[in-house]
């Protein structure tokens, strides 16, 4: 019986270190591009369902969709990479609502720098959020400074620099 009681308690254990707070059910995952790897981030081939509370998305004008795991790999392609010459054909930028799951623009979005939870591709953290009240709820917890867009975007720029 304390052999099965350990086993179990092991198991949960695993469970539960591969658990991470970006990660999401895929019910609760928008996955916005199409294809045979919709449900990978096309920079880094990353899980968007996994790393989804980080996922940022760029909508073209035609009505495709690239969507990224991070921040990280988005301003990659955008500096570096697929996206740098196509910027007169974004229609515009969205990202992951870490509260409500709903991709939201950019634009709209209340963003957490540097918090203590862990962000994806980057030493420094970036979530977003639709309201105000749920970007501080969560920095109350976990810290970090309340931007925009343009903040996130500088502090992941300053982080490729590291």
């Amino acid at each position: 019986m304390k052999k099965l009681l350990f086993l179990c308690a092991f198991a949960f254990s695993l469970f539960a270190a591969d658990m991470k707070f970006q990660t999401v059910s895929p019910s609760e995952a928008t996955l916005l591009q199409t294809g045979d790897k919709k449900q990978h981030c096309p920079t880094c081939n990353m899980d968007l369902v996994k790393f989804y509370k980080t996922s940022h998305a760029v909508k073209f004008k035609d009505g495709t969709y690239r969507q990224y795991c991070s921040i990280h790999c988005l301003i990659n392609e955008q500096e570096m990479g697929y996206l740098r010459d196509k910027k007169s054909l974004i229609a515009e930028i969205l990202v992951a609502d870490a509260k409500g799951f709903k991709m939201i623009p950019v634009r709209k979005a209340f963003y957490v720098i540097g918090s203590t939870v862990k962000g994806t591709m980057s030493r420094i953290s970036t979530y977003a959020f639709a309201t105000k009240a749920d970007a501080l709820e969560f920095q109350n917890s976990n810290g970090g400074n309340l931007g925009t867009y343009e903040d996130a975007y500088t502090a992941t720029m300053d982080d490729f620099k590291k």
